[in-house]
């Protein structure tokens, strides 16, 4: 119960609770504990700004844009592609971490010539 109810406080309420005592410190460092507050205050909150991935023909180049949610129209950020790019797949970027401002990106391939349409990662 009181994991459940200190996984609602601040990242800031929670470093001064560490100093009190051994265990709470044992119990706010634990690796369980981190998920469950990072899935509660990062994960499930409604994201602000998406990512637009896709493939320009005419300049036969990839592009990534940053887009805010209320204004889809008008990008945020254009950002480079780390990714190399074969037109006969379809691209789908998968967020799977934020650390240090550093955003890991998993590039999944789905293959549409195939008839199963595999997924490759």
């Amino acid at each position: 119960m009181m994991v459940l109810i200190f996984s609602k406080f601040q990242l800031k309420s929670l470093l001064q609770l560490r100093c009190l005592s051994k265990s709470l410190n044992e119990l706010i460092s634990s690796p369980n504990f981190i998920w469950l507050h990072t899935k509660q205050f990062v994960l499930l909150k409604t994201p602000t700004h998406l990512f637009k991935r896709y493939f320009s023909k005419g300049l036969q180049k990839e592009k990534i844009q940053l887009i805010d949610v209320s204004n889809f129209d008008n990008p945020v950020m254009r950002l480079r592609s780390p990714f190399s790019v074969d037109l006969s797949y379809y691209f789908y970027c998968r967020i799977i971490g934020i650390c240090n401002t550093v955003l890991f990106m998993l590039d999944a391939l789905l293959d549409h010539s195939s008839p199963e349409g595999t997924l490759e990662s």
